[in-house]
């Protein structure tokens, strides 16, 4: 939040911007809280989602294969996003995977930053109900494998990461 200079209250950085959670949607209650959070966060600076592919529109990166973003455990992946990742941008994720139980099919459930520092590391720093919050370096393969263990895929389907790079204003 103060990352970006945003201004936001915790309850606007919140809002459900497509109007597809709650008690009454199909979808579920909350469901993508995590992508709605960051899109809100960076709502007006220059943005897009980084894929192995390479850079897609935002609106375009909820459309992707099998779920948003790429999965957390490929080396692969990993291989093609870290290189990408510049000192002076913010990169936020969200988390997603298919849901385990009715009525979510998707949830967005975790929030990270990634801030590579130029000096060859690259955060990620989240918070989690068990570690409190704490900063893992990916460039390492101990960081990344920490952040993999962390998030294992469960039988409802893989964990994915979908990642905004986002360009701070100047």
């Amino acid at each position: 939040h103060a990352l970006l200079g945003c201004r936001l209250t915790l309850a606007e950085a919140g809002v459900d911007r497509r109007g597809d959670s709650g008690a009454v949607s199909p979808l579920g209650q909350d469901w993508d809280y995590g992508w709605d959070l960051i899109l809100n966060l960076s709502d007006g600076f220059v943005r897009n989602a980084l894929l192995p592919g390479g850079a897609v529109a935002v609106p375009d990166a909820m459309e992707e294969g099998e779920g948003p973003g790429f999965l957390l455990g490929s080396a692969a992946a990993w291989q093609s996003i870290l290189p990408r990742l510049k000192p002076g941008r913010a990169y936020l994720g969200s988390m997603n995977r298919p849901g385990g139980y009715a009525p979510y099919r998707l949830l967005h459930h975790h929030v990270v930053v990634l801030l590579p520092d130029g000096e060859g590391r690259c955060w990620l720093y989240q918070a989690t109900a068990r570690d409190g919050v704490h900063r893992l370096d990916l460039r390492t393969a101990a960081g990344l494998r920490r952040l993999q263990e962390q998030f294992p895929d469960r039988s409802e389907g893989p964990e994915r990461l979908l990642i905004l790079e986002v360009a701070p204003s100047t």
